[in-house]
């Protein structure tokens, strides 16, 4: 014996109207959805919803129903909440720079690389006509270059934190508060 279709209604955040999908459709849907994510990366699917966003279009009941969606996932943990509530001015303990958690992204922090610092060139075969690479490494975290490859990375890029133990302090470019006598963001008097 099988069970007819049900249609149930969705609720939605900020409306007293509610629609009806029945099994089929949300089936549908789910299939469309499924389809779409594993034919779209990351970071096109980040670039289509920030675009969204972005049109004056977009009624807020819509970001507020897409909001709602991505909490019941958990694509949107609930300290988003709190972190866009929160206006308490912060110190980054790694890159010394003031900033709200509002604000704080996954490339907020960024620390460049510090003492390039070059190893003698290697010795030429005899009989050949190729180039000596000199190659050389930063001291704050041994990354290896080539003399002719312009640096184009940075030694840290993230997001900035509070908590010490997140950091991971070097004697050249990632430095403590106290080496730095930032005195973590306190304006002494």
């Amino acid at each position: 014996m099988q069970r007819a279709a049900v249609a149930r209604p969705m609720p939605q955040r900020g409306s007293h109207q509610a629609m009806s999908f029945t099994a089929a459709a949300r089936s549908e849907a789910m299939s469309i959805l499924r389809y779409f994510l594993n034919n779209t990366t990351p970071q096109e699917l980040h670039t289509r919803i920030i675009n969204g966003l972005s049109n004056r279009m977009m009624l807020s009941t819509d970001v507020e129903n897409l909001l709602s969606v991505l909490e019941v996932f958990g694509v949107v943990p609930s300290i988003a909440r709190a972190a866009i509530a929160d206006s308490s001015p912060r110190h980054c303990v790694r890159c010394h720079k003031s900033y709200m958690e509002s604000d704080n992204g996954l490339r907020s922090c960024v620390i460049a690389h510090a003492d390039l610092q070059l190893a003698p060139p290697a010795p030429r075969a005899l009989n050949t006509s190729a180039p000596t690479h000199v190659h050389g490494h930063f001291g704050c975290c041994k990354a290896a270059v080539e003399l002719d490859v312009t640096v184009k990375s940075m030694h840290f890029i993230g997001r900035h934190t509070t908590l010490m133990e997140n950091v991971a302090y070097n004697a050249t470019n990632v430095r403590t508060c106290v080496e730095k006598e930032c005195n973590g963001g306190i304006r002494v008097q």
